[in-house]
């Protein structure tokens, strides 16, 4: 009876346990380990008062800008992003989906997803749309969080619906299809059971197979069955009819023995023993901390070795040595029963950049068979290439799964002249075979190719720049990028901002087309945060390129608003530090986006080195350096100077039209001029302006113009006028105060 007591105990909180996972968790624990508990979102409160909303609106872009932080590791990030959710903002909720649809850097969207699938409860409905975009795009990097992610709205049954089409549909590529069923592995969904039997078919790819025999085991508890479709099929014949209670019963059942596999009181006695190791470790000192730690990992407990892991981490974070009996200890730890252990212990060796570590992470890729051991393996060879890699990791590109790693791996090896042509070949033919169809067409994969391509290589790399899907057509620009090919094919697509950044990026390293320069220049970027890009790229190219293009580009800038000191600093960039060498044409476009900008001395300064090679200069170089120099002269209240080079200007010139043309050019200058000291209220500059006027080009100008003299005479009166009574009456009041207060201080009689 006790027993029996016992068991029924155990049985409910089993119950308990496994209704409330089908209700609400996505996954039923597999393993030993315990879950963190989620953070609880808070209760949205409305801002009672404006500083408080523009608290709000701070904490707001604090989470953003750590989101999009690429320099931060996804951990923080990701974090950042599922606090944000947790606030529940509907324009968080909206600048999350923006940044996701068009991501700043492909890792945000990454975060995102994976803030999504770590919801707690329904996430924010706005996500669905975009979600199953992603999932349709064949991103290889995003497929698995972008599953999980959709695998949290399992109450939608549109978003079930979705994807179970995905799923069976036998013409969508087979990447898309496991994305399909891994999310619905998360659906608590009884009538998915048989959707999900129906693609262990042996006519199903292996991939489409293996996915959804582990979705099926999720969603049962049954893990013994695996893909094997007789098995499953009996199972599901003898429960498809069961009433709710009977079939939820048989589902805590399965449960329970898997749980009672897992052996959880062991567990939980080795977890005390972790915590009393790890306390120790801290309790010991740190000269004698090394042979605990590889005493640790030789460990027979899983646990206590993957702490020994976290620890050198730790001493990683904290700059402290890891000496060479530890990097040995690392290096063995390669060979672990645990692909935990052996995937971390080769992401230490490549944060330690150690040798020999890196020598036997080589040796071990071609007897691994765990994807995530060999994907730290690839990893950690890209990181520090070794030519044994070379032939484990050219095989690998065949692997979808695998395949952006590798190659990775063989970039890296390209750029350090590890590969040799021979190698080189046989890798592009590789190349053409995966990237011969669009449903295959791998970003990673053109990528690469971009470094063994041949010329005809390079006419498929320069026509999937226009490929309807952007994950390929920013792989066909970074590898046009990457070469050493002109940068004309990415010019001419300025225009969009999806290749701009690349094109800017690429111009720094090695611009040298006057076309380009002037593409670039044409196209100012919309976003703020590309503007400083815009201005490094032509910076860097200015010294680059000819002279006519610079001055060419300079005129193409002077269409955008608010570029005058980019165009100095561009200007500037071409002429370096040349003095008489420099050509005018650039010194006579630096003048004059000095002067508007009001640096007439530093314009004079340009101005001064051009006259000076004034017996060399044409006539239209002459006229313009006439101009500047009157302009400059009068911007830096030297009227008398500038006046006296329009006069001698004006005795020069052979024609009347010609003299009628260079006065009419003054006036209209110089009533600019004179009009905004009126507006001033500078009666006296604006005097003296319009009398020097009269005096040095009235007689050269046509009668029609005189009108325009006398009107601005006339505006000079009024405003004399008005400034006269103003003051007049202002001494009025003055006085009528000052007898007010002189008749209040009379004694009365």
């Amino acid at each position: 009876m006790k027993q029996r007591t016992h068991h029924s105990f155990k049985r409910a909180c089993i119950t308990g346990i496994v209704l409330g996972s089908w209700a609400i968790s996505p996954i039923l624990a597999q393993d030993a380990a315990v879950s963190p508990a989620l953070p609880v979102p808070p209760v949205a409160v409305d801002p009672a008062t404006q500083s408080q909303e523009a608290a709000r609106v701070r904490e707001m872009q604090l989470f953003l800008s750590v989101i999009v932080e690429t320099k931060l590791d996804m951990g923080k990030r990701r974090d950042a992003a599922l606090s944000l959710l947790y606030k529940g903002w509907d324009d968080a909720t909206a600048a999350l989906v923006k940044e996701f649809e068009s991501p700043a850097d492909p890792s945000n969207r990454q975060v995102i997803a994976q803030a999504i699938a770590d919801f707690a409860g329904l996430p924010p409905k706005a996500f669905i749309v975009p979600l199953l975009s992603t999932l349709q795009d064949d991103n290889t990097d995003l497929l698995m969080d972008v599953s999980a992610a959709l695998g949290r709205y399992q109450n939608q049954a549109t978003v079930t619906n979705k994807l179970v089409g995905l799923a069976v549909d036998k013409a969508l590529n087979v990447r898309i299809r496991r994305g399909a069923i891994v999310a619905l592995g998360y659906h608590r969904n009884r009538d998915l059971v048989g959707v999900l039997i129906g693609l262990l078919s042996s006519q199903q790819p292996t991939q489409v197979r293996s996915a959804a025999a582990n979705s099926l085991s999720r969603l049962t508890g049954i893990y013994h069955f695996g893909m094997d479709l007789t098995k499953w099929s009996a199972w599901w014949e003898a429960h498809r009819d069961l009433d709710e209670q009977r079939w939820l019963s048989s589902l805590i059942d399965n449960f329970a023995n898997h749980a009672s596999a897992l052996t959880v009181d062991n567990q939980r006695i080795t977890q005390r023993l972790v915590e009393a190791q790890r306390q120790l470790y801290l309790a010991t000192p740190t000269e004698e901390r090394t042979a605990m730690l590889e005493k640790m990992l030789n460990a027979p407990e899983l646990p206590m070795r993957l702490m020994a892991l976290d620890l050198i981490v730790q001493r990683l974070v904290d700059q402290q040595p890891i000496g060479e009996t530890l990097r040995g200890a690392l290096i063995i730890a390669l060979s672990d029963p645990s692909a935990q252990v052996r995937a971390q212990s080769a992401q230490l060796i490549r944060d330690l950049n150690d040798g020999p570590g890196a020598d036997a992470i080589a040796q071990r890729l071609d007897v691994e068979t765990d994807p995530t051991v060999l994907r730290a393996y690839l990893v950690a060879m890209a990181d520090i290439p070794r030519e044994k890699a070379l032939g484990r990791a050219t095989q690998l590109l065949s692997d979808v799964e695998l395949q952006n790693a590798a190659a990775g791996v063989l970039e890296r090896a390209i750029a350090d002249g590890l590969v040799t042509q021979q190698h080189k070949e046989a890798l592009t033919r590789q190349l053409r075979q995966l990237t011969a169809g669009d449903d295959t067409l791998s970003p990673k994969m053109i990528e690469l190719l971009g470094r063994v391509a041949t010329e005809d290589d390079w006419l498929r790399i320069a026509g999937w720049m226009d490929s309807p899907k952007d994950a390929v057509r920013i792989a066909a620009a970074e590898a046009w990028a990457a070469s050493d090919r002109p940068l004309g094919e990415l010019a001419r697509r300025a225009d969009s901002q999806l290749f701009l950044p690349i094109l800017l990026r690429a111009a720094v390293r090695r611009g040298s087309e006057g076309q380009t320069l002037i593409q670039i220049a044409k196209h100012k970027p919309k976003a703020e945060q590309l503007v400083e890009a815009w201005q490094q790229a032509m910076l860097a190219m200015a010294p680059r390129v000819g002279t006519a293009d610079v001055i060419e580009a300079d005129r193409v800038m002077a269409e955008h608003e608010n570029v005058a000191a980019i165009r100095e600093h561009v200007l500037s960039a071409a002429i370096g530090q040349g003095n008489g060498d420099v050509d005018v044409q650039l010194l006579l476009s630096r003048a004059a986006v000095r002067l508007e900008t009001n640096q007439a001395i530093q314009a004079m300064a340009d101005l001064g080195l051009v006259e000076a090679r004034s017996q060399t200069l044409s006539a239209d170089d002459q006229q313009r350096l006439k101009w500047l120099a009157f302009r400059a002269a009068m911007e830096s209240t030297q009227p008398e100077k500038a006046w006296a080079g329009v006069e001698a200007w004006l005795t020069g010139l052979q024609t009347t039209e010609q003299k009628q043309a260079l006065a009419g050019r003054v006036m209209t200058y110089m009533v600019g001029r004179i009009n905004r000291a009126i507006e001033a209220r500078q009666v006296d500059q604006a005097s003296s302006q319009l009398s020097a006027l009269r005096k040095s080009i009235q007689n050269d100008l046509p009668a029609s113009a005189h009108a325009k003299l006398d009107e601005l005479t006339g505006k000079i009166t009024e405003l004399t006028e008005l400034i006269a009574r103003n003051e007049a009456a202002a001494k009025g009041q003055t006085n009528t105060s000052e007898s007010a207060d002189a008749t209040q201080a009379t004694p009365s009689p």
